[in-house]
């Protein structure tokens, strides 16, 4: 039987479509055993004594669980999205039962019914126009250069027939709440998170391609040994690459850069500093102490969990996984007392309503309050 652990990252592979044949085989049959295999988890969590807190807290994910698959009719994927949150809660509620035995009774959220984020986003082009785009907006753009730009609602694509060196930029911004992909004209993948914006040539004629980026972006950059990718991040780094996979978060409110290599190799350059990051590695970049470091990563695609649809809360706390929610739902978060750093493990899913992932983060103990736009994380 496989342990939490073990279920967890397969799930996750599964989702990102990493899984082997013999590993989607096995969660198959677990899936087939859904309601039996949950029950099994929660007893698992601690011995006989404490039956009694595991059965209230079996009885709410199985609230939970009925709340997030209401129709038989709900594809596995979606099924095995709100079963990854599920982990999540027995993972954090593992926490709670270690640390608080003594509040047996969660606080339920304010109930909002604040939508999550969905595909939409502005480009300006080189003559300032602003353009919004997202599911309703399927038109082909032009540029100047015999640059043509389509756009099916989910992602812009570049194509140029200019052999001159002029050069022209675009900007695209996603807001909060929004997430975008685009392929630039040499065929480079960028997919732009919440709250980001990517600012690019339409045509790439000279010895360079250089773009530059706000915010968080995952990169899969055509391969051309001639002509070196360049990107500027915000806050004084510069990432030199060849061909590779790679994520960026440059958000101003965290306390650094990471930069984060799943494929290929490249060079990160802060003011003097620069190093070399191999697959699976990540460069941080202290914004307060300018400070370049390099570490290794459990699972980069846990990085990358945001482009697939999921928030991935291994070794963060309340307040990093607190910052993501409030650019994907749009709301602001103070803080009122001491918050607890304890570090959170799972997935969640990005497509549920901001009253939901509340709830399941009740469930650990934390207790918030909602209103208008803000939500106020009280005191434990």
């Amino acid at each position: 039987m496989m342990t939490q652990e073990q279920l967890n990252i397969l799930i996750r592979k599964y989702l990102s479509g990493t899984a082997t044949t013999e590993e989607m085989k096995s969660l198959e049959q677990w899936y087939q055993d859904y309601d039996r295999n949950l029950e099994v988890y929660v007893g698992n969590e601690e011995e006989g004594s404490e039956q009694e807190l595991h059965d209230k807290i079996l009885s709410r994910l199985r609230t939970t669980l009925h709340a997030t698959l209401p129709a038989r009719v709900t594809p596995m994927w979606k099924k095995l999205a709100a079963a990854a949150s599920i982990v999540a809660l027995v993972s954090a509620g593992g926490w709670y039962l270690m640390h608080d035995r003594s509040n047996d009774s969660t606080q339920v959220a304010s109930q909002t019914g604040t939508n999550p984020g969905f595909e939409q986003a502005i480009l300006t082009t080189s003559d300032g126009r602003k353009i919004q785009l997202g599911k309703n907006s399927h038109q082909p753009i032009n540029e100047k250069n015999g640059v043509l730009i389509s756009n099916d609602g989910h992602q812009l694509s570049y194509t140029s027939s200019s052999t001159g060196n002029s050069v022209f930029f675009n900007t695209l911004e996603v807001p909060r709440k929004g997430v975008y992909s685009l392929v630039l004209a040499d065929g480079t993948k960028v997919w732009l998170n919440s709250l980001s914006s990517l600012t690019y040539p339409t045509s790439f004629p000279g010895r360079e391609r250089r773009v530059s980026i706000k915010g968080e972006a995952y990169f899969e950059i055509a391969k051309n040994p001639r002509q070196p990718f360049v990107v500027d991040v915000e806050g004084g780094q510069a990432i030199e690459v060849l061909g590779t996979s790679f994520n960026v978060n440059a958000y101003t409110n965290e306390e650094q850069i990471s930069t984060t290599l799943l494929e290929g190799a490249v060079r990160v350059k802060a003011g003097d500093q620069q190093q070399m990051l191999a697959p699976g590695q990540e460069a941080q970049f202290s914004l307060s102490g300018r400070a370049l470091q390099v570490r290794q990563v459990a699972d980069p695609n846990d990085v990358i969990a945001w482009k697939n649809g999921f928030f991935v809360c291994n070794g963060k706390d309340l307040k990093a996984i607190l910052r993501q929610v409030t650019r994907w739902y749009d709301i602001e978060v103070v803080y009122q007392g001491n918050i607890n750093p304890e570090a959170f493990e799972g997935t969640i899913s990005r497509n549920m309503n901001l009253s939901e992932l509340l709830s399941m983060l009740e469930i650990t103990g934390v207790k918030f309050s909602f209103q208008g736009r803000q939500l106020t994380v009280l005191p434990q």
